[in-house]
């Protein structure tokens, strides 16, 4: 079976979209890209709005 699979997170000035689409087996799973999973952080992270970004 195929699925596309699109979490994502939306706050007021930004968000957060990823799209992957796999194929689970009877063995497990099968990915349909080769690319790299990583996370890219841009450090020092700055808000539109000046501030740290913290919520709460």
């Amino acid at each position: 079976m195929t699925f596309h699979f699109i979490p994502g997170i939306w706050l007021d000035h930004y968000g957060l979209e990823m799209s992957e689409s796999f194929r689970v087996t009877n063995t497990g799973v099968e990915m349909f890209t080769n690319y790299p999973r990583e996370l890219l952080i841009q450090s020092p992270f700055k808000m539109p709005d000046g501030s740290d970004g913290i919520i709460s």
